[in-house]
């Protein structure tokens, strides 16, 4: 663990890598980045993910089966400021 593990550190590093990735990533990416990083465990994972959703910074899809996909929301780039790194 190399990261001092906070709910606001994980998020913010959450965040950043929705981000980094074109504000869409996979739910198991994400999980085993912030897992490897964090040490979290993965109901503190879906904690997070729930408290992002309801902040509304973040929306959670099903893709295919049981595939998840974490996408920044609207408010989540305007509040982030990330409107022009963010794939449409």
């Amino acid at each position: 663990m190399s990261s001092t593990k906070t709910t606001a550190n994980v998020a913010f590093r959450l965040l950043e890598l929705a981000v980094k990735n074109g504000c869409m990533i996979r739910e198991d990416q994400l999980y085993t980045e912030l897992r490897s990083e964090f040490g979290i465990s993965y109901s503190e994972f879906v904690r997070l993910l729930m408290l992002l959703e309801m902040r509304g910074l973040i929306r959670v899809t099903l893709a295919k089966g049981s595939i998840k996909n974490i996408f920044l929301s609207e408010v989540g780039r305007e509040q982030l400021g990330v409107q022009d790194k963010c794939i449409d």
